[in-house]
């Protein structure tokens, strides 16, 4: 005797939990004679069972396989409560983006310095081979000027062809 899987799920609905289309206890009777056995976990490795799943209506997931033996009866095997994913919690949700943000921008900054490293790397080589290259001698370099300068002025003014030699007329 074949059922569909929607069938199998308003049974399970009704004889496990009272609820669904089929609740009403002499309809679910009449439905569904077929047998029923409860779990605490499902084993999915026997052969010749059929595993399914459906959502329940406070979104957690039920989850049962059936088999048909060879007398024609269809034996299913459900667990005793729905699977219910536990709540994010808000904190964790926050520090985990928290957490990648900070990740990501020490990386940025790694390899920001990494790529800065490598291009002053260049430079320098670069500079110290056209110093290497230049032809004039180290004291004579025209970019180098001596910070110190010497001025000569005459004290002897002669104008109008006198002299004053520093001295006061």
């Amino acid at each position: 005797m074949k059922h569909d899987v929607f069938c199998f799920r308003e049974c399970i609905e009704c004889r496990l939990f009272n609820s669904g289309r089929l609740a009403d206890n002499q309809t679910c009777q009449r439905l569904c004679k077929d047998k029923i056995i409860t779990v605490e976990s499902l084993n999915t490795d026997e052969s010749g069972a059929v595993l399914c799943l459906y959502k329940t209506d406070n979104d957690c997931v039920m989850k049962f396989t059936y088999s048909e033996h060879a007398s024609g009866q269809s034996i299913l095997t459900a667990l005793k409560e729905p699977e219910c994913g536990g709540q994010t919690d808000a904190l964790t949700v926050l520090l985990a983006v928290v957490g990648c943000i900070l990740v990501v921008g020490v990386l940025l900054l790694v390899i920001w310095k990494l790529v800065i490293t490598i291009h002053d790397r260049r430079e320098f080589s670069r500079f110290q081979s056209a110093r290497s290259r230049a032809r004039y001698e180290m004291a004579s370099n025209p970019l180098y000027k001596q910070p110190v300068t010497t001025h000569f002025v005459e004290t002897d003014f002669n104008m109008y062809g006198k002299s004053y030699n520093g001295g006061l007329h």
